[in-house]
């Protein structure tokens, strides 16, 4: 019988294939409706592509789209492409997901065809084929991965490794739920770069040149900062000054590689460049609008170790990876220097981006298809460890916590009770909430609020600022049939203004310093909204003597309460330090972004003391 040569790594990574092929089957996203189904927001604009060329033929206007968003609901609103210089819309987002997704697609055309689902592009056939297709395209780059560090290390340290990546990183939600976004496709992009890297320098062939240059040429057109991975195949062996001339004499002796791996790079850019021009005349066609890079702001520190989207705050366990730099700049210089080369550069050019945090996802997104390098030094750090037994049991005590918090975060992102905030967390919510596996549901306010009001419950006064049943003889234009305790509530109109409850100077209201504000209503909506930038926000603020608005909360309401379900809402503020008589404070109601209507009741502010 055969035998296989690496029987506990070939074991760990049939597991893991199981692991990440189950959870994704446990709450299956390709079932959900509207924006929790498979093809949404951002994959939703990577998809565009084929049902506009394969079924509407409509590539140019898309005017399929108005059905698809009425009837799916993939998006809040149709952002993913906008009208160009030529009049055609121009899809926001780079081709080469759609090449990733084809394959699967074809199979979910011909499926929905089979079983009489619609054939438009969105139905369930092909949710399901598409998600399943990113899966093991997912699981292809974990194979490489494998194969990659089984040249370096025992198979005992590539299983470990591997086990700690996947449970204990990002990795888990983007091969799984989110297998759709571009980050696991461009993981396995590079992983499969890397093996033809080393397998050319060992036996340099015309057809690995042609396979490295598709490689970079794909990861390019899904997303254009990846041109970077040039530097692989550029940097891979150097180390010192003469291995730097031997690399220079290896690549010129092979001039003819080198040419064709550009050919066939520029081939897969000119997919890209001829959409564009074909959408908007230009071959070169920036179309991310207002979005770009900060060059010179980079936010370094806030994207590995903030909490609003912390790369080592969600998955500490690729701490292993930074300081498994330095095993392997002792171990093997020739992969150390391309790997620190490429790994700097990348996290400065991620964190560089306006929307550092890359909006509604999990962790630091964006560096996941580096983790095909950063594998290395982890594996090196492993192998470390293994080396005496007291590192084994600290490593294995901490590593054990760091997927923990890991686990946490995937928890709430998926399954929690409506827990998970896309855009992060104030560190009291993330005390409160996201270390809890049952929170309050009052805690949910801390999203937002970073205060806390903890009072001498023997001495505390109080009194009524505002106070609104908004029943039928109310000044608020209410609506019948929709209340928590009376006979109808505040229907509030995406379309109205700002609304003040409280809107007056310090010297007409009874509260001084070292006092505080409560704001509490009764909420209600009748549909989600997911997109956090535009919900409803109840706010305090507070404006000095020039008319200067200070010390301004918010708490976003639309994520506070399920569908048609009543939910007390309450938070608290400190009056700030230094008030004057002639400074205002002001209590308002915004939702004017919001495309829905949310409904208020028992609306009251009241100040309070321990005088």
């Amino acid at each position: 019988m055969p035998r296989f040569k690496s029987p506990f790594s070939l074991f760990t990574w049939a597991v893991l294939a199981y692991i990440l092929l189950r959870i994704a089957f446990i709450h299956p996203r390709w079932d959900r409706p509207a924006t929790n189904a498979t093809i949404t927001w951002d994959t939703f604009g990577y998809y565009l592509y084929l049902p506009a060329i394969f079924i509407y033929d409509d590539l140019g206007e898309m005017k399929f789209s108005e059905d698809i968003m009425t009837k799916y609901r993939p998006a809040e609103v149709f952002d993913q492409a906008h009208e160009g210089p030529q009049g055609k819309l121009v899809t926001k987002y780079a081709i080469g997901m759609s090449l990733i997704y084809a394959p699967s697609f074809t199979i979910g055309h011909l499926w929905a065809g089979w079983s009489g689902y619609p054939q438009d592009g969105f139905s369930r056939p092909y949710q399901m084929a598409v998600h399943i297709g990113c899966i093991f395209w997912g699981l292809l780059g974990l194979w490489v991965a494998r194969k990659i560090l089984l040249l370096l290390f025992s198979d005992t340290v590539v299983s470990i490794t591997l086990i700690a990546m996947v449970i204990g990183s990002n990795f888990i939600e983007y091969a799984t739920y989110d297998a759709l976004y571009t980050h696991v496709a461009l993981f396995t992009v590079l992983t499969l770069l890397i093996w033809q890297t080393i397998k050319w320098h060992e036996h340099p062939a015309l057809w690995r040149a042609a396979f490295m240059g598709a490689l970079i040429g794909l990861g390019t057109i899904i997303r254009p900062v990846e041109l970077m991975y040039v530097l692989i195949p550029l940097l891979w062996g150097v180390s010192d000054k003469k291995s730097l001339q031997g690399k220079v004499h290896h690549l010129l002796s092979h001039w003819q590689h080198v040419l064709l791996l550009g050919l066939v790079m520029v081939a897969f850019g000119f997919i890209q460049l001829g959409y564009w021009k074909y959408a908007s005349g230009h071959w070169i066609y920036y179309s991310y609008g207002e979005e770009t890079f900060h060059w010179l702001k980079p936010q370094i520190f806030k994207g590995i170790f903030g909490l609003r989207k912390g790369w080592l705050t969600m998955s500490p366990i690729m701490l292993a990876s930074l300081l498994g730099f330095v095993m392997l700049y002792r171990r093997n210089r020739d992969y150390f220097w391309p790997i620190l080369v490429f790994s700097v550069l990348n996290i400065y050019v991620v964190f560089s981006w306006h929307s550092w945090w890359y909006g509604g996802g999990f962790g630091a997104r964006a560096l996941i298809q580096s983790y095909a390098l950063l594998l290395i030094p982890m594996a090196a750090f492993v192998e470390w460890v293994l080396k005496q037994r007291l590192r084994m049991f600290v490593f294995a005590f901490l590593a054990l916590i760091a997927i923990e918090v890991n686990l946490v975060f995937f928890w709430h992102a998926n399954a929690g009770k409506n827990t998970w905030r896309a855009l992060g967390f104030s560190d009291k919510y993330y005390t409160k909430v996201v270390l809890n596996f049952n929170p309050k549901s009052s805690d949910l306010v801390f999203v937002d609020c970073k205060y806390e009001w903890k009072p001498d419950l023997d001495q505390i006064e109080t009194a009524t600022l505002f106070e609104e049943r908004f029943e039928a003889d109310s000044l608020f234009p209410s609506e019948p049939y929709v209340s928590v305790d009376g006979s109808r509530a505040w229907a509030v109109d995406p379309h109205l203004p700002l609304k003040y409850f409280v809107d007056q100077p310090i010297s007409e209201l009874p509260i001084q310093e070292d006092d505080w504000v409560r704001i509490s209503t009764d909420l209600m909506i009748k549909d989600m909204v997911w997109n956090e930038y535009v919900m409803a926000r109840l706010c305090i603020g507070f404006v000095d003597e020039s008319g200067n608005p200070y010390k301004q909360t918010q708490v976003r309401l639309n994520w506070l309460t399920e569908p048609w379900k009543w939910h007390r809402v309450e938070y608290e503020v400190p009056i700030p330090d230094k008030i004057k008589p002639d400074h205002r404070m002001r209590v308002w109601l915004d939702n004017t972004q919001n495309s829905r209507p949310i409904y208020l009741d028992n609306m009251q502010v009241t100040s309070m003391s321990n005088r």
